[in-house]
């Protein structure tokens, strides 16, 4: 099961080494109560993932695969550069929605060969501190019959634009799984996430 989920999940070697000089630095370091994952840009931030049994199922360039207390959690940080192209689109709802097409064909086209449709989408308010806010997007589709040990029927996923990336949080779940616990799992980690100051450097020299 583990392995058929995370093969899914896998960004494929090709698209990976094509964008790999693109992808944002992410890094992830073990804290006391879970993980902490780190993304260094032009907008840096980092955000805590909280578990008991948390086991890393892979590392690649633009994120990661965990096991977390029995959910799948796939992490994945894309400059907005890559999912955009040379298409404008203006606003943060209008470019999440642009993300969530990107996803979908990406998905569609690579992971499943199957066209692929959107079930349910809904924006969400996470609280990042008492006074911030930050738009995220929740959606997920019906997941096609993949193997006869695969449970998995639907496929969530949340993202958000923070800076010049976006952030995608996702997770399969099968017939028994609950939704609103998926979403509110997805809450939890945004909820987390603290935006890095940019020290500025000066120069300095001799008068």
């Amino acid at each position: 099961m583990k392995i058929i989920i995370s093969a899914l999940f896998s960004v494929s070697l090709l698209f990976t080494t094509i964008f790999a000089q693109l992808a944002p630095s992410v890094t992830a370091k073990k804290t006391a109560k879970g993980i902490n994952i780190s993304c260094l840009g032009k907008a840096p931030f980092n955000f805590e993932i909280e578990g008991e049994k948390i086991k890393q199922l892979e590392s690649r360039e633009d994120g990661f695969l965990y096991a977390i207390d029995g959910k799948t959690l796939n992490i994945t940080i894309t400059n907005a550069s890559v999912v955009l192209g040379k298409n404008k689109v203006i606003g943060e709802e209008n470019l999440l929605k642009a993300h969530q097409k990107w996803e979908l064909d990406f998905q569609s086209s690579f992971l499943f060969q199957k066209p692929l449709s959107i079930a349910e989408e809904e924006t969400i308010f996470v609280n990042l501190s008492k006074t911030a806010k930050q738009r995220t997007f929740f959606w997920y589709f019906n997941t096609p019959e993949t193997s006869a040990e695969s449970s998995e029927n639907r496929r969530a996923l949340q993202t958000a634009l923070i800076g010049d990336v976006f952030l995608a949080l996702g997770s399969p779940l099968n017939k028994d799984d609950s939704l609103a616990e998926r979403r509110q799992f997805f809450n939890r980690i945004l909820s987390s996430i603290k935006l890095q100051t940019v020290r500025k450097q000066t120069k300095t020299g001799k008068n």
